[in-house]
Order: C-alpha cells, then structure tokens, then sequence
C-alpha cells in the first residue's frame, strides 16, 4: 500500500493575499492615468494636463476607514476651428462656446470650414460624496 503524501503547505496564500491588496491600491492610478485619457479624447499625451488625485478620501488616510467620498475627472477640453468664411476660431468649454482667436467675444458660427483641432485636454478632480 502506498503511502500518502502529506499536502504541501507554504505561505504562498499570504503572496496572494499581499499582491491582491496592492493591485486594489494600483487600480485608481492605473484607471487614471495620462494613457487613459490620451486614447478617450484622442490626443497625444503632451496635450494632456492631467494633476495627481487628491489623498482626502483615500481610506488609510486620517481618520482611517471609509470617508464616504471618492473624485471624478473632469475635462475641459480647448478646440480649434475655423468658420465659414475661414476665420480661425477657439473653444475652451468642449465646444460648447466659441471665440475669435484671440478675442472675448463670443461667436456662434453656422458652419465649420475643416476639420475641428483639439489643442489641449485639461482635467481637474471633483470631489463627490457617497460611493
């Protein structure tokens, strides 16, 4: 009769346990990063002015434990256009407004003559509450 083979027992769970908690603490960066972004709104990364997420609602900050609250990106995204009649023409709120170059003043153009270039992708944080 053969004899058994004892299991072999190791702290490899405890590997996976301590990889698990730092890939739970990678995750935000890594859904927030400049790569992410660059490809959502179609820019090379040095159009992109993206600052680090704030700490305040991170769990193991003070006073630890759940604060109820986590951050959004938000992007303001500044295009470039020309009208009808070729006047080069910018926005800094997604296209929502537009502006002569160089001007205040708002314009509305009909139509765009080309295509709409977009200049830069600024993104800030904004703190919202619950989860």
């Amino acid at each position: 009769m053969p004899s058994e083979v004892p299991a072999k027992t190791s702290g490899s769970s405890w590997w996976w346990l301590l990889l698990l908690i730092q890939l739970a603490y990678w995750e935000p960066h890594v859904w927030h990063s400049n790569w992410r972004y660059a490809i959502k709104y179609g820019v090379s990364s040095s159009k992109l002015t993206k600052p680090d997420m704030p700490k305040g609602c991170d769990w193991l900050r003070a006073p630890l434990g759940d604060k109820d609250c986590h951050y959004e990106a938000q992007a303001a995204i500044r295009l470039k256009g020309r009208d009808q009649y070729g006047k080069a023409l910018e926005s800094f709120d997604n296209g929502v407004n537009w502006y002569f170059s160089g001007d205040v003043q708002e314009y509305k153009p009909e139509v765009f003559k080309g295509s709409i270039e977009t200049v830069a992708v600024v993104l800030s944080w904004e703190q919202k509450d619950g989860d």
